[in-house]
Formats: C-alpha cells, structure tokens, sequence
C-alpha cells in the first residue's frame, strides 16, 4: 500500500502540477498522518504534527507579525526538523521566504535581509513560541496559490556576484511533477546533505513532502564523513540519496552493505563511476529551473557522461550564435521552458530582459517564455545531451572533437 500516493499522484499529473507543494504536502499528511515526515539523528515529525506545527506557525505570523501574501520573511538557515515547519508555515500564509546563514559572507547575508520583511528573521526559538502561544488548534487555512513567489535563493552562478532567483509555487510543483521519470515512489526514505541556501534543498523538500516520503537531514557532524554517511544510510535505511561525484566515488568503496535503490550525483561532471547495485543517475540542474532539468542513468565506466534528456517539464532548444537551432551534433547554448524556468532575478532588469525572452521556437502559453541557461551543450545520436562548457568559458561555438 506504499505506492498508493505515487501511483495516484502518477496518474493526475494536471491535478499534482496545478497544486502548491504546500497542498499537496497536506494531501500527504491525509494519506499518511502518522508516517514520520523528517527526521533528524533520534528525532522526528509525522505528517499530521508537522501540518499542525506550520499552522501554528502561521496563525502567529499573521496575527503578529502582519504577514502578508507578497511579503518575504527572512528565515535562519539552521538544518532542522522546525526548519521544515516554518518553511511550510510561511507558504500557508502565502508570503514566500529567504534563508540566511551566519557563515555567510556579509554581502550574501545583506543582499537577503534586504528583500525581507523589516524586523523580523524567523528561527527554531520563534517556531517554539509561536507552536506554545497559539491556544487555537484549528487548520489554518491554506492562501498559497502557484502564481505566487515561493521564495528567493540567491546564487553566485559564474560571475561570483550573489543574484537573487525568484521562485514560484509553481515552478517548485512542476519540477517535483517529474517524480515519476527518474523514478521515486511514496515507500522511498530521502537523505538530504543540502543547506537551505540550495535548490538541492528545495528539491528534497519538495518531492518527499509531495510523496509522502521521509525526509532524513543528516547530521552536520557526518556530512563530510565518508565512512559517516554510509553507516547513517544503513542504520536509517536509505534509499534515494544525492552525491557530488567526488564524494560518490569514495562512498563506493565503503558500500558493501548500502540499501541504497538510488544513487544522485551531480553539481560537477562524473566521471569513472563503478556500476554498482543500485540505480546511479548523473542529473543537471540549474537554480533557475528549480533543480533538475535532465537526468542519465549511469551503467558502465565511462570517463565522461552524458547530461541524458530533459524531463518532461521542460522543453529544450540548442541554439546558435545567430540565434537558429542547431543542426544534428552541433553544439549551441542550451535554452530551456516551461512551468519550472524561474521568474526572474531580483532588481536586475538589464539580466532579465537579456536571459528571459518570448520563446521564438514554441507558441504553446506554458512555453512562451524562454530562459538561456549559458550552458553549452550538444545533442548524442542516441538524443542523449552532452554539456560542454559554460557559455563564458567558450570562444567560437564548433563541434567537439
């Protein structure tokens, strides 16, 4: 009965994409509202408590704090079970949410709270007064919709100057609508290694919560510990888990016991993996479309790889220098739509109007914009895409030797 929610989610993909994360997380919390929602080391939330503890939290932001649909509260980066909560609770009043971190560097932490509602930076000791003050246990009525702004991640890229990436409710939903492609199911036990500061983290939230999955945060303590995290996968009985390559290739050599189903690496180029007895799937993801934008499913030992075929949210164009679509093997930069591209970067109108344009390849409404990703990539004959270079680093657009 554990695949009862995906299978259903599956097969009402309009009714999954036309939700916010936020309703179909408490849809979940209907199917399963005893099954532990996230947990971290010996403690954890089930779906049902953490549904209440975010309409607490919501209760109080709006009775106190005058939050508001459109306004964006800053929250402290701290990996925690109550960073889910608050998360959640800030969506169900509608306002979206940006993440600090004290580890930051000042400019990272200012570009932030200057987007932020004055004032006011939610954190684990707010969420616990909120939860103990409110008397009131009624549900609290949901106000997320998809059009709205979910939250602002702020992103380096290439250029090094943080630019702050606008999410909506609905890009968050579409990209967790391709659940079925890679595949995950509703009976999978996540592992996340991400910081709030990351898609990565936005991805995990939003695909187990959607499923009715649990959600394991692994320890701070063991996050770079090879050794740490296999023995953690076993004793909490991973299945799906995300890796950098670099970290993936040690982590197969202390794997003899993994129960692991699947295996993501990704953030840089793989390269020499070992086929293993688990799935292992080489993903390409990007902020701007709220995580993975395609996926390769590794099997043999390869010293390169490719990025494999976008999901199905996205549609794709590789597109010259003069702006036509490459010819069969030409590489160009690859330009991406659909409900998953962003809404824009934060207070810069020169970037936007220059990286988001009409889309002049498809007329379809959920296409029309189109979003140039700087990515250099070329199509494999087996429709397979192979990533080259990032646009800034490339001269003259030729085809790879």
């Amino acid at each position: 009965m554990q695949e009862m929610l995906s299978n259903y989610l599956s097969n009402n993909k309009e009714s999954f994409v036309s939700k916010t994360i936020v309703a179909l997380f408490q849809q979940a919390a209907k199917w399963y509202p005893e099954k532990e929602a996230v947990k971290l080391m010996n403690t954890s939330m089930t779906y049902r408590a953490l549904d209440r503890s975010s309409d607490a939290l919501a209760k109080y932001l709006v009775k106190h704090e005058n939050v508001k649909e459109g306004d964006v509260v800053v929250v402290s980066a701290v990996r925690s079970i109550e960073a889910i909560a608050i998360i959640m609770g800030i969506w169900k009043t509608g306002a979206a949410y940006v993440a600090v971190d004290p580890e930051c560097p000042s400019a990272y932490n200012e570009s932030c709270m200057r987007i932020g509602k004055p004032n006011l930076c939610v954190d684990v000791n707010y969420l616990h007064t909120a939860v103990n003050s409110e008397g009131d246990a009624s549900p609290f009525k949901d106000r997320s919709r998809p059009d709205q702004l979910a939250l602002v991640l702020f992103t380096s890229g290439s250029t090094g100057k943080p630019k702050g990436v606008r999410l909506l409710h609905s890009n968050i939903s579409a990209s967790a609508s391709n659940f079925d492609s890679i595949p995950f199911y509703s009976s999978d036990v996540f592992a996340s290694l991400a910081s709030l500061l990351f898609v990565a983290f936005v991805y995990d939230l939003a695909i187990s919560m959607a499923l009715g999955c649990t959600l394991h945060l692994v320890p701070t303590q063991i996050r770079k510990n090879i050794q740490g995290i296999a023995d953690f996968y076993v004793e909490n009985k991973i299945t799906v888990a995300f890796l950098p390559p670099h970290m993936a290739q040690k982590y197969m050599k202390v794997d003899q016991n993994s129960p692991l189903r699947m295996l993501l690496v990704g953030s840089e180029p793989p390269r020499n993996l070992q086929k293993r007895p688990y799935q292992i799937v080489n993903v390409f993801a990007s902020s701007e479309a709220c995580a993975i934008i395609s996926h390769y499913d590794i099997e043999d030992h390869r010293s390169r790889y490719p990025i494999g075929k976008l999901v199905p949210a996205i549609r794709g164009y590789i597109v010259t220098e003069e702006g036509t679509l490459a010819k069969e093997g030409e590489i160009g930069e690859l330009w991406i739509s659909g409900p998953q591209v962003f809404d824009g970067y934060v207070d810069l109108p020169e970037l936007n109007q220059e990286r988001i344009i009409p889309n002049p390849f498809d007329c379809a409404p959920a296409y029309s914009r189109v979003f140039k990703t700087s990515d250099i990539v070329h199509m494999l004959e087996d429709g397979n895409l192979e990533y080259i270079c990032r646009k800034d680093n490339m001269g003259l657009l030729t085809k790879p030797t």
